[in-house]
């Protein structure tokens, strides 16, 4: 019997606004290939994104 496995992987993004703006056609992308085969894997290495000027709330002091 054979096994067929896909592996999808994602690694540091780290982009900021630009990563938020392009999630949309990321997502389209994995869901087009992961619709490929039965038995899809799909792994981030984390760091999607940096907290920069805009995202850096919670380190700001009350």
């Amino acid at each position: 019997m054979t096994f067929q496995l896909q592996i999808l992987h994602a690694s540091d993004f780290e982009g900021g606004i630009p990563a938020l703006n392009d999630a949309v056609g990321f997502s389209t992308i994995v869901n087009a290939l992961k619709d490929d085969y039965a038995n899809t894997l799909i792994l981030s290495s984390g760091d999607n994104y940096i907290p920069g000027p805009f995202f850096s709330a919670s380190s700001d002091l009350v």
